[in-house]
């Protein structure tokens, strides 16, 4: 589905970075809460270590669902009555 590399964007590899050395220079109950502030972060962990493959936008999927949804739920509602309700 998905060919290529999906480039991640340079805010986040900043921010991450700036977390990173933060945590470096940090120490005891600081550094601890900024570990944990690293795990709690979906973007914590840069895409090649994540688990689970590649970030893909879900955003623009939702707004086209329900577009769909908006435009055809009357021919949709009547198809699906036929076949699930017999």
């Amino acid at each position: 589905m998905i060919h290529g590399k999906i480039e991640e964007p340079v805010a986040v590899t900043e921010q991450r970075a700036e977390l990173l050395s933060a945590i470096e220079a940090a120490e005891g109950a600081e550094r601890q809460a900024l570990l944990d502030e690293l795990r709690a972060d979906p973007l914590g962990v840069s895409p090649e270590e994540a688990e689970g493959g590649p970030r893909v936008a879900f955003g623009p999927f939702l707004a086209l669902t329900l577009l769909e949804l908006m435009l055809f739920y009357g021919p949709l509602r009547g198809l699906l009555y036929d076949y699930l309700y017999i």
